[in-house]
């Protein structure tokens, strides 16, 4: 009970410091605020926060709006705080929209958005791509994003390697030299 009581006393304490800083409209004080009510269950203050750092283009806010308005299941808001924060380059916001598109069944658009944070250099759903091609028998473009994963990151999953290796079809020397060459 001690450690609740202090907890709340701290929480508050800082919800106290950044509402006094809120006077500077310093975006990244609007994201600690939107995060601590978010945290707290009060999606309302949480979103009146990140409302105010998104008007500023924080990416952080951008993306934790969305992620509540996802929350909510109003993926129309969601892409829209998405979009933004992918037209400021957030790779992170990539990923999010394409797991939504996925979600959605929209192969093409999720796709686009996990390829488009790919070409930034991010890998961190290459293994999502790897799999939907691998389940839809599109064996080049999964032994295409294997091979890259295996280059930029050095990680591919052992699953997605055994379904590959248990297709009869791609028993390729292609295939052995990604990797052997890894």
């Amino acid at each position: 009970i001690v450690d609740t009581y202090l907890k709340e006393e701290i929480t508050n304490l800082v919800i106290l410091y950044y509402l006094a800083a809120i006077d500077n409209e310093n975006e990244k004080d609007m994201n600690n605020l939107g995060t601590i009510y978010a945290r707290q269950g009060n999606t309302e203050l949480a979103k009146k926060y990140y409302l105010i750092g998104a008007e500023k283009e924080n990416l952080f806010c951008l993306y934790n709006l969305a992620t509540l308005f996802e929350q909510e299941n109003n993926l129309e808001l969601a892409k829209k705080y998405l979009l933004i924060a992918i037209e400021k380059g957030m790779t992170s916001a990539m990923n999010y929209l394409g797991t939504i598109y996925q979600k959605e069944g929209n192969r093409e658009l999720s796709i686009k958005y996990y390829q488009m944070a790919i070409d930034y250099e991010d890998f961190d759903k290459i293994q999502i791509l790897v799999d939907i091609y691998i389940n839809e028998k599109n064996y080049e473009s999964a032994i295409k994003y294997i091979d890259l994963s295996m280059q930029k990151s050095n990680k591919v999953s052992e699953q997605s390697l055994n379904k590959l290796l248990e297709c009869k079809e791609l028993v390729t020397q292609k295939i052995c030299d990604i990797i052997l060459k890894n």
